[in-house]
């Protein structure tokens, strides 16, 4: 078996650590040659290197995966490798680590690409701390796609999701086995049980209501410290800074105390200083990076004068939807908010190939309907680049049997054709007076439609310096329209954030979302901003036209 390895090596001090020496000296029994790409190694510390291993120091950015790349890049002919291992020095191993054993376990799997540890975590995946990958993977159209897609990322995050969850998904998606050596038993589930109970982990407790294998989406890792060192004679690092008891366990157990304490009093406040800490055991911070309010640092320039909204709370209404933006003739920005973080990696999973438009998942809470998520994205002002916005959503009005008739009718005014988008923004693109432009079908102005909802409009728009007289019934039913985001700017003012509606209840009627969908149209008028429909985009639309206008779901 003819094996290699990338080691993806950092250490404060720029020093060789025992660890570090170990873990090599156990490569070494199984590879013929090794790669390691430190980003601070000191010349002095590089000549301690055995002569299998052949080491490049590069620049301290991109974490482990562009040190992956970096030595990846540095093999000739890979092709000609049976197994390719990567490595990096993000765990301790005691004086029994055995590489012999966890490769027999790799060899002997039916896995192309074969981690030490996997998670259910936000979506399938091994852990990237090891990872063998074997001749069909090497061999495979995937591995030179993947690896020459990955580029210098300096958040955590997006190198977790992109590289270590996408690597997994990725590969799965051209068909190679993923898998890994670890395999949970009946024990590991009653652990992992236990110890979500220990660390309060009120999800995992949940989940396992419904059933005991919802416990893999937790990080076995932590989870299953004890039973993961037991096996496989390891401990990440993370967990030795945050569990006390593993500390406890290891020194219990051998003479690794030393190696363990040294790291305590010498690396461990380093890291827990910066934040390295893996993010991923953290879904408060996943849902912080994937907040409408950190779009504007996800966002990577403007490429386009035009955008979608889109609340996708049915996510089984995207390929219709996508469908219909497939008509969109031009490069544009799609925003998508997602009411848990499954969807958010749903999604961005499902559109990862969608080429006509850049993007940008986030998450919020269920409330509001679509008008919260919208509200939120406003209030970060990224809208203000763009000339025109579409905004939609997966109506499916479930109270009424008229409910997709409406909505696909809704789509069809206005992206039934490339014609039709084309049109639009060429009209808000002409002329900047422009302000809505919306489903002729739609649009009601007859006072049975205030519904229980006056009073709020009227709070709402004189909030933001309307007349009492001045404020009339006239709204696109349905809350979906093209809209130049100039017109609508005073609703930053109402102040309004996700914390001031009420969680979901299914209500048809009088809440805060209903009320602001009756504001869109008055407050762009007042601002001296046009409205007119799809139907006639060279006439304002003239109110008393639609005294009897009706739609079939209200």
């Amino acid at each position: 078996m003819k094996r290699i390895a990338v080691f993806a090596h950092y250490d404060k001090d720029g020093r060789l650590s025992n660890n570090v020496i170990r873990l090599i000296e156990s490569l070494e029994t199984v590879c013929e040659r090794i790669i390691m790409v430190s980003t601070n190694l000191l010349d002095e510390e590089i000549k301690q290197l055995p002569t299998k291993v052949q080491c490049f120091v590069r620049e301290n950015v991109g974490y482990d995966f562009y040190s992956y790349k970096y030595g990846i890049d540095k093999i000739e002919n890979i092709y000609t490798y049976d197994q390719l291992l990567l490595i990096n020095d993000s765990f301790f191993v005691s004086s029994s680590f055995r590489m012999e054993k966890i490769i027999q376990t790799v060899d002997n799997s039916i896995f192309d690409i074969c981690g030490l540890i996997d998670s259910y975590q936000f979506n399938y995946h091994v852990q990237s701390f090891f990872v063998a990958l074997k001749k069909e993977a090497i061999l495979s159209v995937w591995f030179k796609n993947f690896w020459d897609s990955v580029t210098v990322l300096d958040r955590k995050m997006d190198i977790i999701f992109k590289y270590e969850i996408g690597m997994s998904q990725s590969a799965m998606s051209h068909s190679l086995l993923v898998g890994s050596c670890f395999q949970w038993s009946s024990k590991n589930y009653w652990n992992a049980l236990v110890n979500s109970y220990k660390k309060r982990n009120v999800k995992l407790m949940f989940l396992s209501i419904f059933s005991y294998k919802y416990l893999r989406e937790g990080n076995a890792s932590h989870l299953l410290w004890k039973d993961i060192y037991d096996e496989f004679s390891i401990c990440k690092w993370e967990v030795v800074r945050n569990y006390p008891e593993a500390v406890t366990y290891i020194e219990k157990n051998n003479e690794d105390a030393l190696e363990v304490k040294d790291y305590l009093n010498n690396k461990a406040l380093f890291y827990i200083d910066r934040k390295i800490d893996d993010v991923l055991n953290n879904e408060l911070s996943t849902q912080v990076y994937y907040s409408a309010a950190n779009l504007v640092n996800r966002f990577d320039s403007k490429k386009s004068d035009v955008a979608v909204v889109l609340h996708l709370y049915y996510l089984e209404l995207l390929d219709e939807i996508v469908s219909y933006l497939r008509n969109i003739p031009m490069q544009y920005d799609l925003y998508i908010s997602v009411v848990s973080l499954g969807a958010v990696f749903e999604v961005e999973q499902r559109l990862k190939y969608y080429t006509n438009a850049n993007v940008y998942v986030y998450c919020v809470e269920n409330k509001g309907r679509d008008v919260a998520p919208f509200l939120a994205l406003l209030n970060t002002e990224i809208l203000e680049r763009y000339t025109s916005v579409c905004k939609i959503h997966s109506k499916k009005s479930l109270y009424s049997p008229q409910g997709t008739n409406w909505r696909q009718r809704i789509y069809g005014e206005m992206l039934g054709s490339t014609s039709t988008v084309l049109s639009i923004v060429n009209k808000f693109k002409n002329d900047n007076s422009m302000g809505i432009i919306g489903p002729e079908e739609s649009y009601l102005i007859n006072e049975e439609f205030w519904g229980a909802n006056k009073e709020k409009v009227y709070e709402l728009c004189m909030k933001v310096g309307l007349q009492k007289e001045d404020i009339t019934l006239s709204f696109f039913a349905g809350t979906m329209f093209w809209f130049n985001p100039k017109a609508i700017s005073l609703m930053k003012n109402l102040n309004l954030t996700i914390d001031d509606f009420d969680s979901e209840k299914g209500m048809q009627d009088g809440t805060l979302a209903h009320a602001i969908e009756r504001v869109f149209v008055p407050i762009a008028r007042h601002n001296q901003y046009k409205i007119l429909s799809v139907q006639d985009l060279e006439a304002e639309i003239q109110d008393d036209e639609y005294a009897n206008q009706r739609v079939p779901v209200l």
